[in-house]
């Protein structure tokens, strides 16, 4: 049996995260994925205020910053 060829030590071998376009890419996903939690908390904010019938935006505001703690803690984990 013939061993493969084993990658010649003078030759620098890069994984896929070293690529400045899979690194573009992946930071692209994460602030679109931050914009459609944050987004989607902020609209169902407003149906909830609006179904509830309060006076003051506190639905909204609640689920804003839930949306924004909770896209901040998304987009620490994907890069840790």
């Amino acid at each position: 049996m013939e061993k493969s060829p084993s990658p010649s030590p003078n030759k620098p071998t890069r994984k896929r995260r070293d690529k400045p376009a899979v690194n573009y890419l992946q930071y692209a996903h994460l602030s679109f994925q931050m914009m459609a939690i944050m987004g989607a908390s902020v609209w169902l904010g407003m149906k909830l205020d609006k179904y509830c019938q309060t006076e003051s935006p506190w639905l909204l505001c609640l689920f804003a910053l839930g949306g924004a703690v909770l896209a901040i803690f998304s987009a620490v984990r994907a890069l840790i």
